[in-house]
């Protein structure tokens, strides 16, 4: 089972919820977090986040541990995975990864729903310790791919909502 996938049809609120939970167990090296954090740091309300939990769950994608943590099924260790030599795919291997990358998870943006220069970007950056594993990649703009740069995916959305 995939547990970084990126499903189309997800709200955006499930979307943002489930990018920011994954940024967050990276950077935790852990595979739950608190769901005030997941809230804080998301910026949904209690109810938003409450909804996207619901469809999270429903998706596969999380489980809820007690009443204040949210797991994310085995995401820093997906995240570590890597293809190839010091995980560095062939110019062969990595076409076949990028086709699949937009097969599988859109012809459009994962952050804006662009389609227009489409690339593909690591959610963990390779800089951060990311790999080039399908879990680790989706597509996205180049505008928002740049913008991203080499930032955790957490970081870069706070400073895009204006909320650090």
């Amino acid at each position: 089972m995939s547990v970084l996938r990126f499903v189309a049809g997800m709200s955006e609120d499930a979307r943002i919820a489930y990018h920011v939970g994954i940024s967050l167990c990276w950077e935790s090296g852990d595979v739950w977090v608190h769901r005030t954090r997941l809230r804080s740091v998301s910026g949904l309300t209690k109810c938003r986040l409450a909804k996207a939990i619901r469809e999270l769950e429903d998706d596969a994608c999380v489980w809820r541990i007690g009443c204040d943590r949210i797991g994310f099924d085995g995401a820093p260790q997906l995240l570590r995975k890597s293809i190839g030599p010091a995980g560095r795919p062939s110019a062969k291997d990595w076409l076949a990864l990028r086709q699949r990358v937009f097969k599988e998870r859109g012809n459009f943006c994962t952050y804006c729903h662009g389609v227009d220069s489409l690339a593909v970007d690591h959610i963990v950056s390779l800089k951060l310790g990311g790999s080039n594993h399908f879990e680790n990649l989706v597509p996205a703009c180049k505008s928002c791919n740049s913008a991203k740069s080499g930032r955790s995916w957490t970081d870069w959305y706070l400073q895009m909502t204006g909320r650090k």
